[in-house]
């Protein structure tokens, strides 16, 4: 029973977060801030990436031994994690490959 609490969470979780961070991503002046605080601490930026993947790699390493152990409710509940963790990160990646536009550098002009 426990398991399918778990699961049904985890499945709460990823549609929340997939619904929300794609609302959010749909206001150009949410991505502008998210890049600019991206973009202020760079290193610091892909060191969470790297974490960020990694513990999406640990979460769907995990559901997969627990899968194959027989723990499918289990298992199925960390690959949902995994999912939910490959969201944010996705979103997080594709924020920080944005060009700003009107800033300094930016290609405004078409003529350039």
């Amino acid at each position: 029973m426990a398991a399918l609490v778990l699961l049904l969470a985890s499945i709460v979780v990823l549609l929340g977060t997939t619904v929300g961070l794609v609302w959010r991503a749909r206001d150009p002046n949410w991505v502008r801030d998210t890049w600019l605080a991206q973009n202020a601490t760079p290193r610091s930026t892909v060191v969470t990436f790297v974490l960020a993947a990694l513990f999406v790699g640990a979460a769907a390493l995990i559901g997969v031994v627990l899968l194959t152990g027989g723990h499918v409710l289990a298992g199925l509940a960390f690959l949902v994690a995994a999912a939910s963790g490959g969201v944010m990160t996705g979103v997080g990646v594709w924020v920080f490959r944005q060009r700003l536009t009107g800033s300094p550098g930016a290609d405004d002009d078409p003529h350039a």
